[in-house]
């Protein structure tokens, strides 16, 4: 009876396929011949035979595996069947399916014994128009067939069709029509099942947890949208930024909102800036939002890294000439999974701490000679000693605010005094420097004695006395000429400038201890001390010693802002081996082990994070001080203020690292912290990603952000039941509580199972992959639609493998069109299949997806498979299908009860 059934229900289901098919047009064989292999290695041939009405017309091809060459002596056989018998059915239906076997009815059970022959060879011949027939085929040796021909060879094939197969199929279909009526039936409740669950996934309008996320916290701080797959989260994200930048629906929510404020919110450049992790999912959400009605140019949709390398190029801290660069763009340094520093939850506040507390100690170390000086000695003692009492507390600064203040302080009581005596000690300072230079060039000798010892001393070449060269042409007499203009420019050069810093240091020591020469000066000044005016240096002294304190009353951004490159540098010099060693990542250690403290100036993409960060911080903590925004006119402060965005907005937030996370949201206009994240925990896939939305909040405290409001999404509306149960069964398995998220479906028996297949090559896994995919697209061939389809590999190569592998699969069928989506690209809008590396799966949504060869995935990403398995089961709507090469992978120990060994055939 179990064969009888599959007979049944395979017989059942081709004629109502082929029916579908011929409302398509699409032709079929006028015959067929197929050949089958018993147990016993006997080869047999069948011939199917379908009745043709009127003439008979060919197309001049074949379909189906070579050797399509018909004899007369092949019609002896008697092996022809009508395709309306069941056994006629039968071979229609697995006659294309090379070494498949084929049930066999009752009478040809008892002839050949129980075991099912194999389907070893399968032709067609397709009638089509009024094409000719190219002679590939023919009934005797050389001996084409023509259309005469051809109609008496297919009318003595239908005269040998035997009478009892046909009335056999007659009586079993009678018999069995209440059977047939129940398959189509429940054939039907599942098209329609599909259709039902198309049309529930398309939500037209928010629910009410959604709407209630929408207009959460308006204008007025954070908001952390958390969910599971299929929740939303996304669609409010979008919602909500309509709402914000709605000019009649932000008045009802924000009466006294004023014009101004109104117009920046309404103002396509300045309204609000949305984040993402990849060019993927800014292609995908380019067409969310346009959807929307929302601005999506590259103006208000960025990648972090693109927005990061733009912003450090206007900061200063990447130029496009990267040998002129404070940091390389190439970032050589620490490239180890672009991590330098690995903090662990609940450390990031210390983290944190310890930079601001090193960072006070560099600026203090930067201003530690003004401390140094002899105030008695200088012209305003009164003047000097004030600063250096204020600059005594900036190495004691334990936060940022109080660092700045301390030289907002300075530049507002200090400044104008301290420039005015930098400015008259300048103004000296030169005039005498002016006069010694001349005096030095008026003896010809004492300047000819001191040219040749500082050009011996810099080349190390001797006097670079010229006088010996002989001119024998006028080209070289310009060139020598030309040489000798261009020497003595330097030299003048040369000498006013060790001029100046010689009477300087003179002046200097006479009130700053410490003072040393270079070898030039020490040079210049054995050759010209006895012309130098002891009482004019003396004269000096007091102005330029006061004038030394300029530089720190010139303001918080030239003494703290501006001091973040330097900064940096002189942090991996002193601190990677001290105090900020406990937080770099393991490999670094190892490097630091070997090689020291790292030298030159290439830093690692989450370094230049991190630079980043505290740049914004310092320029953020500027801008709220109404003073310091008014006065201030730096370059840095400008740039700072032109980032700045109303609404700011992060998707798939949990990609991020907290650094990344506090720099984008300190891009927003800080009266409102209008922030919002969209993410969710279980499908961070960056080794990078936050781990806990607490190590973002304490990052977001330290640097003085608005407060985080938490709202979560709980329904599901992207999967089937039967597949957000087994995305939950992951979740439980890796985080030790129950998800969060629930179906607004009820349990179905038509929702497809999870299927497994333990292959043993890639050929095998894509053959079976194939099987699949051309059952799936046959359930909706009553849709009028194709569906959606993606295989996700372990890497970029896998991509064009499993291509390959799948078009030259015997079961994929000609009609089956395979992209390869390199680095996640999304090919056309066609239902294609398509293959993407597993890396590149955010963003994206398929009827069905494909796991091919999980266990490679899992040893590519050991760190990250479950989160890799968990995004890749929320991809899928209603199919899954898993292949494994080898041993099953750990990873899928929690979901093997839900996975079977099957197919998904109607």
């Amino acid at each position: 009876m179990a064969v009888e059934q599959q007979q049944i229900d395979t017989g059942q289901d081709i004629l109502a396929r082929r029916e579908a098919e011929r409302r398509a047009h699409i032709d079929f064989p006028a015959f067929s011949r197929v050949l089958l292999e018993d147990a016993d290695g006997k080869d047999h041939v069948f011939w199917l035979v379908e009745r043709v009405v009127g003439d008979l017309h060919v197309q001049s091809r074949w379909t189906g595996t070579p050797g399509g060459v018909v004899t007369r002596t092949a019609l002896n056989e008697g092996n022809v069947v009508s395709k309306n018998a069941v056994f006629g059915l039968l071979l229609d239906e697995y006659g294309e399916q090379l070494g498949n076997s084929v049930p066999l009815p009752a009478w040809l059970q008892k002839k050949w014994g129980a075991a099912p022959p194999t389907v070893i060879g399968c032709t067609h011949y397709i009638p089509r128009g009024d094409d000719a027939i190219n002679g590939s085929m023919c009934v005797e040796d050389n001996a084409p067939l023509n259309f005469v021909s051809l109609r008496e060879f297919v009318a003595e094939l239908e005269k040998l069709v035997a009478p009892d197969p046909e009335a056999e199929i007659e009586a079993w279909m009678q018999a069995r029509e209440r059977d047939i009526q129940a398959f189509m039936e429940a054939k039907r409740a599942r098209i329609r099942h599909v259709i039902t669950s198309a049309a529930l996934r398309e939500q037209p309008k928010l629910d009410s947890e959604q709407l209630q996320v929408k207009q959460l916290q308006i204008l007025d701080g954070q908001v952390i949208i958390e969910g599971g797959p299929g929740t939303g989260k996304t669609t409010a994200l979008l919602d909500r930024i309509s709402l914000l930048t709605d000019p009649t629906t932000i008045r009802e929510h924000v009466p006294g909102l004023s014009d101004a404020a109104l117009g920046r919110l309404t103002d396509p450049s300045t309204a609000y800036l949305l984040f993402t992790p990849n060019e993927l999912l800014v292609h995908y959400l380019k067409e969310a939002m346009n959807r929307k009605g929302l601005l999506a140019d590259s103006g208000k949709l960025k990648t972090w890294r693109g927005y990061r390398d733009q912003l450090a190029r206007q900061m200063g801290l990447l130029t496009a000439d990267l040998e002129k660069s404070r940091f390389e763009k190439d970032r050589r340094a620490f490239q180890i999974d672009s991590r330098t520093f690995d903090v662990r939850a609940g450390e990031w506040q210390g983290f944190i701490g310890a930079l601001c507390e090193t960072f006070s100690e560099f600026v203090s170390w930067r201003h530690r000679r003004i401390l140094k000086i002899e105030a008695t000695a200088s012209h305003d003692p009164g003047l000097v000693r004030r600063v250096q009492e204020r600059l005594a507390d900036v190495g004691g600064a334990r936060s940022l605010p109080q660092l700045i203040s301390i030289f907002q302080s300075l530049y507002i009581r200090q400044n104008a005094a301290a420039t005015e005596a930098h400015r008259e000690g300048t103004a000296n300072l030169g005039r005498l420097a002016k006069n010694l230079h001349a005096s030095i060039r008026a003896d010809k000798q004492l300047h000819t004695r001191l040219v040749a010892a500082l050009a011996e001393l810099r080349s190390g070449q001797g006097n670079g006395d010229y006088s010996a060269l002989e001119a024998d042409s006028i080209e070289l007499q310009d060139s020598m000429k030309k040489a000798s203009d261009e020497r003595a420019n330097e030299e003048f050069d040369l000498i006013d400038r060790l001029t100046r810093s010689l009477l300087r240091k003179l002046a200097l020591r006479r009130g700053l201890p410490g003072i040393r020469f270079t070898k030039l000066e020490q040079t210049m000044l054995s050759h010209v001390q006895i012309r130098i005016d002891q009482r004019a240096v003396e004269a000096l002294t007091p102005t330029l010693l006061t004038g030394l304190v300029r530089p720190a009353c010139a303001g918080p951004t030239r003494n703290v802002v501006a001091q973040v490159g330097p900064f940096y540098l002189w942090l991996r010099r002193t601190h990677f081996s001290g105090r900020l060693s406990a937080f770099l990542h393991r490999n670094v250690r190892d490097i630091l082990a070997d090689s020291g403290a790292p030298k030159g100036k290439s830093i690692g993409p989450d370094e230049l994070d991190l630079v980043l960060f505290i740049q914004l911080w310092l320029l953020r903590l500027k801008w709220s001080m109404p003073a310091l925004r008014q006065s201030t006119t730096s370059s840095l402060s400008k740039v700072y203020e032109h980032s700045l965005r109303e609404i700011i907005a992060v998707d798939e937030a949990t990609d991020f690292s907290p650094i990344q996370l506090a720099c984008m949201a300190m891009s927003a206009n800080p009266e409102y912290d209008c922030v919002t994240l969209s993410g969710d925990l279980m499908q961070r896939t960056t080794a990078s990603g936050i781990r806990g939305w607490e190590e973002y909040e304490s990052v977001a405290s330290e640097v003085g952000l608005a407060p985080v409001h938490r709202a979560g999404l709980q329904v599901s509306y992207r999967q089937s039941h039967r597949l957000l149960a087994v995305t939950a069964r992951l979740y439980e398995a890796s985080t030790g509580s129950v998800a969060p998220t629930r179906s607004p479906y009820p349990p179905s028996p038509h929702d497809p199972r999870p299927l497994i297949r333990l292959g043993t090559a890639l050929s095998d896994c894509a053959d079976w992959i194939a099987q699949r995919i051309v059952e799936i697209r046959r359930r909706y061939d009553d849709l009028g639609v194709m569906p959606t389809i993606a295989v996700l590999v372990p890497d970029e190569p896998s991509v064009a493998k499993l291509a390959q592998a799948l078009e030259e699969a015997p079961s994929l069928g000609a009609n089956v069109e395979v992209d390869q989506c390199h680095g996640g690209r999304v090919l056309g809008e066609g239902a294609y299949v398509r293959i993407f590396n597993v890396e590149h799966i955010k963003g994206l949504e398929f009827e069905a997806a494909f796991f091919h060869d999980m266990g490679a995935i899992a040893a590519r990403f050991p760190e990250l498979a479950e989160k890799l398995l968990y995004v890749g089961l929320s991809r899928a709507s209603l199919y899954l299908g898993i292949t494994v090469i080898g041993g099953v992978p750990q990873v899928l120990n929690p979901l093997l009860d839900d996975l079977a060994d099957g197919d998904w055939r109607i």
